[in-house]
């Protein structure tokens, strides 16, 4: 089924704010949409792998912005990732980054489980089982 204009519209706007603010939530209602529809989304195998590449830049985004925390002092960020999340953010947001991190240094596989990757098609046309 093809997806309609308004749906990749908002999948475009969800999609580059769960890449700016990491936050499932954040990007729902940037979408103006529910965090299920979200859930929904993810069994598309094209929407996975761009929802895995913005996963990686929000997770990049984090570390750089606790870095950056770190190397300033403690103080309450007043924008930016951790903007408005208080002290307990700093801490939340490095035990999130730290999982994720290790789960890529230990080379686990981040793809999808709940679908699978679509079969090639050949150039005559018939899908390919290799």
């Amino acid at each position: 089924m093809a997806k309609s204009h308004r749906t990749r519209a908002r999948q475009a706007v969800c999609l580059r704010a769960y890449a700016r603010t990491g936050s499932i939530a954040a990007a729902a209602r940037a979408a103006g949409i529910h965090r299920s529809t979200i859930n929904a989304w993810q069994k598309d195998w094209d929407f996975w792998q761009r929802w895995s590449r913005a996963r990686v830049e929000a997770l990049e985004a984090l570390h750089d912005a606790l870095v950056d925390r770190a190397l300033r002092g403690g103080g309450r960020p007043s924008s930016g990732l951790l903007a408005g999340r208080g002290r307990s953010a700093g801490l939340a947001a490095l035990r999130q980054m730290l999982y994720w991190r290790s789960l890529q240094r230990l080379s686990v596989n981040l793809s999808c489980p709940q679908i699978e990757k679509p079969a090639a098609k050949g150039t005559d046309g018939l899908l390919r089982t290799d």
